[in-house]
């Protein structure tokens, strides 16, 4: 089953430390939730580490200016 299917793909490394059970076709479901809580806590980092952008459409206000750190 195929289900990336919006152009974004997340990568996972697994340790290999416990065994997937091959009669599970859902097996690799917790690695995989791993692996897009950590790409949500990437872009949360981002988004609060950004600044203000200036450019020829106007100011742009960063996350911390509008509502604070």
């Amino acid at each position: 089953m195929h289900l990336l299917n919006d152009g974004d793909t997340v990568f996972a490394l697994a340790t290999g430390e416990h065994p997937l059970d091959p009669g599970q076709p859902l097996a690799l479901n917790d690695l995989l939730a791993a692996a897009a809580d950590m790409v949500t806590r990437a872009i949360v980092r981002a988004v609060r580490a950004a600044g203000s952008v200036t450019g020829p459409g106007g100011v742009w206000p960063s996350y911390g200016e509008l509502y604070g750190r």
